[in-house]
């Protein structure tokens, strides 16, 4: 994985439009004042969205509520989430033996 806690290789590495959401997360954990910049890249998760939103600054979280209010942003995340397999069945868990 690229080193991102050099600003210029992760302020560069945030124009890739095929940047990975495991990159946009190292991004977020070395490069605080990047954290707008990650808020609004196209292929930012909801999660890390969500968590910037409740610990970034004002300027990320207008960036956030903007990625939110995304019309194409929400289509694109409910078409990724119809193709996403189902998850897994647990094993119901055994009830502990008696003695």
């Amino acid at each position: 994985m690229t080193d991102y806690s050099d600003y210029t290789t992760a302020a560069s590495a945030l124009s890739d439009p095929q940047l990975s959401g495991a990159d946009l997360a190292a991004i977020v954990q070395f490069q605080p004042s990047l954290w707008a910049s990650v808020a609004r890249h196209r292929n930012t998760y909801p999660d890390l969205l969500a968590w910037l939103n409740q610990n970034g600054d004002q300027v990320t979280h207008d960036a956030v509520q903007t990625r939110w209010a995304d019309e194409s942003y929400r289509r694109w995340w409910a078409q990724m989430a119809a193709a996403a397999p189902p998850a897994p069945r647990q094993a119901p868990i055994p009830a502990p033996p008696r003695y």
